[in-house]
């Protein structure tokens, strides 16, 4: 059970990749929880790779993902094995299961982004909130200038059929256009911290630590022993 929750949660979180793009590199520690669950995850950027380790209850995969390629590998760490998500994701869409839809445009514009005069402390550093637009409520980001751009955010819709819905949190979806963030927040948006109300509930995800440090290339491949879990007619 708590395997299949944590591989549950892995999928419906490893889409927030792609919503990752960053010119910080380094390592976040940050909780979410929601949904009577709580995961900790440890974010790994580098470039347009990131790497996300995620426990929850003892039990602990990886997601790694190239926001150039569009590759998307989980890290099964008990089993030592690795998987494949994005064929998996075409193989259930050939078969009518959970497929993802085709890619949106990237956005052009952000939504309305409310600043407000929030100011918190988290991890050491100071930060301001500001309130987004989401289909279910509100979505307050904590955000810190100074340090780049990094955001956790939640995969195209559909991902989460890959689970199916309800059996973990996921964090809403927010624009994938570093571009657009870039010039409306010239001086960087680094988030510490959301609160937002999603289709699972509410889910919050707030950091715990940060450093900035070189991530060697080793982290976002395979660790030597593990082996590739195939998917059915893809041979193995």
């Amino acid at each position: 059970m708590k395997r299949t929750m944590l591989l549950a949660a892995a999928a419906l979180v490893a889409p927030a990749a792609a919503h990752a793009q960053t010119a910080f590199e380094g390592t976040v520690k940050a909780v979410m929880s929601g949904g009577g669950m709580e995961i900790e995850i440890e974010q790994h950027a580098r470039g347009r790779m990131l790497r996300q380790d995620m426990t929850m209850q003892g039990g602990s995969v990886s997601v790694i993902t190239d926001n150039e390629s569009g590759k998307v590998l989980m890290l099964m760490h008990a089993q030592k094995m690795w998987m494949d998500m994005a064929a998996m994701s075409q193989m259930m869409g050939g078969m009518g299961r959970g497929a993802q839809p085709p890619a949106a445009a990237p956005p052009t514009e952000l939504p309305e982004i409310r600043r407000t005069d929030r100011v918190e402390t988290i991890a050491g550093h100071e930060c301001r909130h500001y309130i987004m637009p989401n289909p279910n409520g509100e979505v307050d980001l904590c955000a810190m200038t100074g340090m780049g751009f990094f955001m956790p955010g939640g995969g195209p819709p559909g991902m989460g059929g890959m689970a199916g819905r309800g059996q973990s949190p996921s964090m809403p979806a927010l624009p994938a256009n570093a571009e657009i963030w870039q010039k409306e927040f010239k001086d960087g948006f680094f988030v510490l911290k959301v609160d937002a109300s999603t289709a699972q509930g509410k889910v919050s995800w707030v950091v715990r630590s940060l450093e900035k440090k070189t991530i060697p290339e080793e982290m976002f491949k395979p660790p030597p022993g593990y082996n590739e879990m195939k998917m059915p007619g893809r041979g193995g």
